[in-house]
């Protein structure tokens, strides 16, 4: 029977802590006004990395890189 109420206080300590009721703090603070959210920054695009079957990578605007990639397009058949 000792070990039974022994389960039961542990049983109510638990919940109590897991869910503490709030206390009143007397008067309820003014509800904020809404304010939007911030603008979300716009991120620069990020550079595309393009891999052909010839291995070629490319990142961002790379002129010969790209030139490589209409040569092999132009060349490969479809």
């Amino acid at each position: 029977m000792k070990l039974f109420s022994l389960f039961l206080v542990l049983l109510g300590v638990t919940f109590t802590l897991a869910a503490p009721l709030p206390m009143p703090t007397g008067t309820p603070s003014p509800p904020r006004p809404a304010t939007p959210p911030p603008p979300r920054p716009v991120n620069p695009p990020e550079p595309v990395h393009i891999t052909i079957p010839g291995h070629i990578i490319c990142q961002g605007e790379d002129e010969k890189c790209l030139k490589t990639i209409i040569k092999i397009k132009k060349t490969s058949p479809k």
